[in-house]
């Protein structure tokens, strides 16, 4: 049984006049009733008692024109979905993203995303960039990650530098100010992230504070997550470098003081394993890269 037979039937059921549906059908009338008749012989019953004048279902012709409806409606839907899947708009996507994107470049992504794709289903997970690298190689589609360039079996596409702030305690000496060079932390107490567990970033902040302060970081406080840091430092446990979308995070005994020098910064990207162009994949990473750009430029 043909799907074109099926919308031929439905086309002369819904219209009973042969004429009538070929001209719907954009085809001519000796082709139509020749389908009908094809399909009739298929299923071994008449569908439509024919006269000179009129044109009517017959019992097995109703029962066959609400299955045809269906059949011919859960095609259409396949062929759509299928088209939607291909463009990245159905099935599932898994992302990770480190916490710091949160509340900045990770919420008009997913706007984005919803608008795109609202039947894709998503997979969050909030994880450090190590694990993010660890999880592209298995079950992790695409990951924002922060400060790495490159790295063998993942394609890393850099989106945009994001400067680095100071959060001091509200009652420090250096709160009242909205700038500061990197060198008047030199004997400040940091807080860092441990290097066991994020030593991506630690490195990077070790590595900003000798090579543009020129001085090591007194790390004398360590945790996993930058609200635990902004927690640290609001109880006046030190100070932190941190990225300046932080600031969203509002904290009454927390202030934030640009840095003047240049190069402390981070770099954020987004990163897949290589070989997966999956549709979803693709689609995450054009709306992301987007995105980016509008908030770099």
């Amino acid at each position: 049984m043909e799907l074109r037979h099926l919308r031929s039937f439905i086309a002369v059921a819904e219209e009973l006049h042969f004429s009538r549906a070929a001209q719907r059908l954009h085809i001519e009338q000796p082709a139509l009733s020749q389908q009908i008749r094809q399909l009739e012989r298929e299923l071994g019953t008449s569908l439509f008692d024919r006269t000179t004048r009129r044109v009517e279902l017959t019992v097995p012709g109703t029962v066959l024109l609400d299955r045809a409806r269906r059949v011919i409606a859960a095609a259409d839907r396949s062929v759509a979905d299928t088209r939607r899947a291909a463009r990245g708009q159905l099935g599932w996507l898994t992302i990770g993203f480190v916490d710091s994107v949160a509340y900045s470049l990770l919420p008009p992504i997913l706007r984005e995303l919803k608008r795109r794709a609202p039947d894709l289903a998503l997979d969050l997970r909030e994880l450090s960039t190590e694990a993010q690298l660890a999880g592209l190689r298995d079950d992790i589609d695409a990951g924002i990650v922060r400060d790495v360039d490159s790295l063998d079996g993942l394609v890393i596409t850099p989106l945009f530098a994001e400067p680095l702030v100071v959060a001091v305690p509200s009652s420090h000496e250096l709160a009242a100010r909205t700038v500061l060079t990197l060198t008047e932390l030199a004997d400040q107490p940091f807080i860092s992230f441990p290097r066991d567990h994020v030593p991506i970033i630690h490195d990077r902040v070790v590595e900003i504070c000798r090579t543009v302060g020129r001085f090591r970081p007194r790390i004398v406080h360590h945790a996993l997550q930058y609200p635990t840091i902004l927690g640290l430092v609001a109880a006046d446990y030190g100070v932190a470098l941190v990225p300046t979308s932080l600031q969203t995070f509002r904290h009454p005994h927390v202030r934030f003081v640009a840095v003047a020098d240049d190069r402390v910064d981070s770099w954020l990207a987004v990163a897949r394993a290589a070989g997966n162009d999956a549709p979803p994949t693709t689609a995450f990473i054009e709306i992301t890269r987007s995105t980016a750009a509008g908030m770099a430029s």
